[in-house]
């Protein structure tokens, strides 16, 4: 029995020894697991501290404007940009979203939809185009474009939303002067007086406006075709001559020139012609063509016109001469140089003044002047000196020719010599001052004798009758 009983304490002894050791081992065993366990949740809390203090300052040190948000749109983070660009100094964490964000629209100024709500709605990224505004507390408003992307936790539930947005003023306003650049500039190629293409030097036809389409005779339609060249011709015409391609590859543009042009029905069509390079690393250049057919017709009926006038002037019997604007003679016709007996050169410009006579020559000048300077019909009557040196007396009037746009481009004058009728009219006033004379000598001689007679008989017939006193006055 004393045995069994140290067999079986010993039993116990062994079994309790090994009880406690286990214990001890599981013990160990599950302080390592848990000491593992706290080590790698510590190391993943740093390693998640570490990527939010990442975060943080990439959010700080980011260009953009970024705002994060939770499920209910409640700011969570802001950074700098956004805040400065919100232009709000208040404390923003925990604020909707949508009371510090206010954005419209920039072609109506109506509420936009918020992308931060889009984004939860939808459950996607969404954005906007740069066609909005945010309203700052100030007053001011930015020009901005975003886009919202939302948040998820492990199972995918949306937590947040991080909005990313930036301020697109400056390209906004570039894309306006772009815009506004480019329609300044179709409307200036698309003008109808000018005929505009552009092409390279060997004749191919890249654009043209239709004033040019029209120019060379050919439909906006058969632009696309590539046969079609600068003059509507086979390709290789240039529409420059050698002179103006010379000149355009030192200096880049060349003088306008005139020449004719073929069109469509083969018809020759002047115009006068420019160009210069768009680029000198291309090929290109824009040709500018001024259809001078309108022109040189106006400039035919002016020749015309301008020897009709001539070949009048010279028919009429009086001296015809032509001045500027500026009361300078630059046409005289050949009556009036035969008379001054004197070459045309001499009498041009202010020459003809020495023809006046000094008597006449004042108030010519002044009579002249002051026509020139009102537009008032120019008249008065002037002695003008003859190739033999004699002084004829000649009426010369002048009326102002006016352009379109009331100003006086020339006048047009005559000289009629008028020194017969002058000395007519001279004498006749002689004959006239002699009868005049005569007749007040007349009155004096008869008024003389007459008055006596008249106070005799006034006398007369009022004093009573006495033959002595009637006797002295019948004597009278």
């Amino acid at each position: 029995r004393s045995g069994e009983a140290d067999r079986s304490r010993t039993a116990v002894l062994i079994a309790n020894a090994v009880a406690i050791g286990m214990a001890i081992l599981t013990m160990a065993t599950a302080w390592y697991l848990i000491d593992n366990e706290l080590e790698k949740r510590r190391q993943a809390e740093l390693a998640a501290q570490a990527e939010r203090q990442n975060l943080m300052a990439t959010l700080t040190s980011i260009g953009d404007a970024v705002i994060v948000t939770d499920a209910d749109t409640r700011v969570r983070l802001i950074n700098s940009v956004a805040r400065e660009l919100i232009g709000n100094s208040e404390p923003l964490i925990g604020k909707l979203l949508q009371d510090i964000f206010p954005v419209v629209t920039a072609s109506t100024r109506e509420a936009a939809a918020n992308s931060v709500i889009r984004a939860l709605e939808m459950g996607r990224v969404v954005g906007t185009t740069n066609d909005m505004i945010l309203l700052r507390p100030d007053g001011a408003s930015v020009s901005i474009e975003d886009s919202a992307a939302p948040i998820r936790d492990e199972v995918g539930r949306i937590t947040g939303v991080i909005l990313v947005f930036r301020d697109c003023t400056e390209r906004r306003r570039f894309q306006d002067e772009s815009k506004e650049r480019e329609l300044r500039f179709r409307r200036m190629f698309e003008t109808p007086l000018i005929g505009i293409a552009v092409g390279n030097s060997a004749g191919y036809l890249e654009e043209a406006n239709d004033a040019y389409l029209d120019l060379i005779g050919y439909r906006r339609g058969e632009l696309d075709e590539s046969s079609l060249s600068w003059g509507g011709v086979p390709v290789g015409q240039s529409p420059l001559n050698e002179v103006a391609q010379l000149e355009l590859a030192r200096t880049g543009v060349c003088k306008p020139f005139e020449r004719n042009y073929l069109n469509a029905r083969g018809e020759a069509v002047p115009v006068l012609v420019s160009a210069a390079r768009l680029s000198d690393l291309q090929d290109r250049i824009v040709v500018y063509v001024t259809d001078l057919t309108q022109a040189k017709r106006a400039e035919a009926a002016f020749r015309e016109s301008e020897s009709r006038f001539r070949v009048l002037s010279e028919c009429m019997p009086q001296k015809v001469w032509t001045a500027r604007s500026d009361g300078q003679l630059d046409y005289l016709n050949q009556m009036f140089i035969e008379y001054a007996g004197r070459p045309k050169e001499q009498l041009t410009g202010w020459g003809w003044l020495e023809l006046i006579h000094p008597d006449d020559l004042q108030p010519q000048l002044e009579t002249w002047m002051h026509s020139v300077a009102s537009g008032d019909m120019f008249e008065i009557e002037h002695r003008l000196r003859k190739s033999t040196g004699e002084y004829r007396w000649h009426l010369a009037r002048a009326l102002p020719i006016y352009a379109p746009d009331t100003q006086v481009v020339t006048w047009l004058g005559t000289n009629t010599d008028i020194h017969d009728q002058k000395l007519a009219e001279e004498s006749l006033r002689e004959e006239h001052r002699r009868k005049d004379q005569f007749l007040a000598l007349l009155a004096h001689e008869l008024r003389n004798p007459l008055a006596p007679l008249s106070n005799a008989v006034q006398v007369f017939s009022n004093s009573r009758f006495d033959s002595a006193k009637s006797a002295d006055l019948l004597a009278i």
